[in-house]
């Protein structure tokens, strides 16, 4: 059910791209986008299926959060489309960082919202994944994969605060 979304997507995209014809810089940006979506239905399921069989809590935590994290690449074609003519690798690479912690978030938070939804029509997300597992505190686990990001984003702040400052753009 999953690679039927990323599939979607894929598709969805694929006919805005057959469209119009995006400069040759952006195209570049868009073939990764498709690449990517590919991959990571793949890693998504291969995840997903760890997790499930993973009995230690902590280890649940830290995949699960890797795999929103993962998730979270597809926001990528964006980040770099928008900065197309930025010139400061470093800081790039740390605005392509943070914008993957927001997307994971956003995912999470929408995984939320859709529990009703995707046990329904029987759509696997890593929610009704831990939601299955009786011996997870939700409340604990949620709060403690948002602690992971807070924790990576702490990190990501402290070292654009070591960097030149004078030398962002």
């Amino acid at each position: 059910k999953t690679k039927t979304v990323y599939v979607i997507e894929f598709l969805r995209v694929f006919s805005l791209y057959s469209g119009k014809y995006p400069s040759k810089k952006i195209q570049k940006y868009i073939n990764e986008y498709f690449n990517k979506l590919i991959t990571l239905a793949i890693a998504e399921n291969f995840t997903q299926k760890q997790i499930a069989k993973e009995k230690n809590k902590d280890k649940i935590i830290k995949n699960s959060a890797d795999l929103l994290i993962c998730r979270g690449r597809d926001i990528d074609v964006f980040t770099e489309i928008a900065l197309l003519e930025f010139k400061n690798q470093r800081v790039k690479s740390i605005i392509k960082e943070m914008s993957r912690i927001f997307r994971a978030i956003n995912i999470l938070k929408k995984d939320i919202k859709d529990i009703s939804h995707d046990k329904k029509n029987n759509i696997e997300t890593i929610v009704l994944l831990i939601l299955s597992k009786n011996k997870i505190n939700f409340s604990i686990y949620i709060n403690s994969i948002l602690d992971i990001f807070l924790k990576k984003s702490n990190i990501i702040i402290k070292s654009i605060n070591k960097s030149d400052s004078s030398n962002i753009s």
